[in-house]
């Protein structure tokens, strides 16, 4: 990661190591995000239909189902080995999905492949936590958040490359090998866990379960993220279908709409990086619930217009990247002394959120088409907006301009 990009002052670790973590992340979330776009062809291969695969999906996303007890481990064990350990877990499901042959060991390889991917996430955020005051965090994290854009901008366009010169199989074996190479390079470059030692900066860090450390607030936080996240899910798992039958788009305009969508979300992520410590986390998660409102009402008002639908889309997933980005370093503090363990809370509850949502809002698409969803969405963030400003479960202080 470039020095630039971080105050002078950061610890010199994360300085030494945060490009590589964050390359790490990348080639473990094109690992994640690999199968969808591939549906089709994975099917076609394994001779079974596209809606099967489509449970393969569903069925390894209830991985995020165990990110509580996830978390929690993460900041029992020792961060450079969670990270090491959950990297070479995401590329160990990677190398047996490639070998699948038949659709439940898929579902189990991308099962465990979720699995470990959260435990490589959470130690990570727990690595940065660790090192990183929070009232400075949100600019380290947001930069290394960017690495979920990147995959789909990068990652996965490479892993496709190979799908098209071999298989689908290759691609899943392609990101296997680059996790493999990542983690040995993180295995040399990161320093051995000092954090029990004190390492933590932050003040009042205890031992405690992420279950009991949390105050009715907090739980109110938990869940109103968890409403934000099922309110993008509402959107993203029909506005694909809006496209193509109410606009006549096809696969490359979809494509080219995709593409789009992953360059909003680095720019969110950048943004974050820019101004959220400065404005505070839980303003910056209002700020981008204030722009994703008017988004999804302007969707469900105007999606009949292809310019004012798109804008609105494109408008409705900047506010939601630049929301959970900033939400991401909120909930480092929700649990005192285990900022994986509220992490793991996080993705707990937006499992949840997304697992209802995708069933709900295609089914309120087919009975009324894309505005109800989109109303659906407003409704949903607007709880989060009201959960998030009446929560007091994370105290910050705002640092003043140096």
């Amino acid at each position: 990661m470039r020095r630039s990009l971080l105050d002078h002052d950061e610890d010199p670790e994360v300085r030494r190591a945060l490009g590589l973590l964050t390359v790490g992340r990348l080639t473990s979330n094109s690992g994640y995000r690999f199968a969808p776009p591939f549906l089709a062809v994975i099917a076609g291969d394994l001779d079974v239909s596209l809606a099967t695969l489509g449970a393969v999906v569903a069925v390894s996303e209830l991985a995020g189902l165990a990110a509580p007890a996830i978390g929690r481990l993460a900041d029992r064990l020792d961060r450079r080995h969670a990270l090491i350990g959950g990297l070479l877990g995401v590329a160990a499901g990677s190398a047996l999905a490639g070998a699948a042959p038949h659709p439940v060991v898929l579902a189990v390889a991308l099962f465990a492949l979720g699995w470990c991917k959260i435990l490589f996430d959470a130690a990570l955020l727990g690595w940065l936590a660790d090192r990183v005051p929070y009232e400075r965090r949100a600019r380290v994290i947001a930069l290394n958040e960017t690495s979920w854009a990147l995959s789909m901008l990068i990652g996965v366009p490479v892993m496709g490359l190979v799908t098209a010169a071999a298989s689908w199989r290759w691609g899943f074996a392609a990101g296997a090998l680059a996790m493999v190479l990542l983690a040995m390079m993180i295995a040399r470059r990161v320093l051995p866990d000092l954090h029990r030692a004190g390492r933590h900066r932050d003040v009042g860090r205890h031992e405690t379960t992420g279950r009991a450390a949390l105050s009715r607030s907090g739980w109110g936080l938990v869940a109103s993220l968890g409403a934000m996240m099922a309110a993008v899910q509402a959107v993203t798992v029909t506005f694909g279908s809006w496209l193509e039958e109410r606009h006549g788009l096809g696969v490359v305009a979809l494509a080219g709409v995709t593409l789009g969508l992953g360059v909003v979300e680095l720019s969110g992520a950048l943004s974050v990086a820019r101004v959220t410590d400065r404005w505070g986390k839980r303003r910056s998660v209002l700020v981008g619930t204030a722009v994703m409102i008017p988004a999804a009402v302007l969707l469900a008002v105007g999606g009949d217009v292809l310019l004012l639908g798109m804008l609105a889309l494109l408008a409705f997933i900047a506010g939601f990247e630049f929301a959970m980005v900033a939400s991401v370093s909120l909930s480092t503090q929700l649990v005192p002394g285990q900022p994986a363990a509220g992490f793991g809370l996080m993705i707990g509850a937006g499992t949840l959120g997304r697992v209802a949502a995708s069933y709900v809002a295609t089914v309120l698409y087919e009975q009324a088409g894309m505005w109800l969803p989109a109303i659906v969405a407003a409704a949903l963030v607007a709880v989060t907006t009201i959960g998030v400003a009446r929560s007091r479960a994370v105290t910050e202080v705002v640092p003043q301009p140096r």
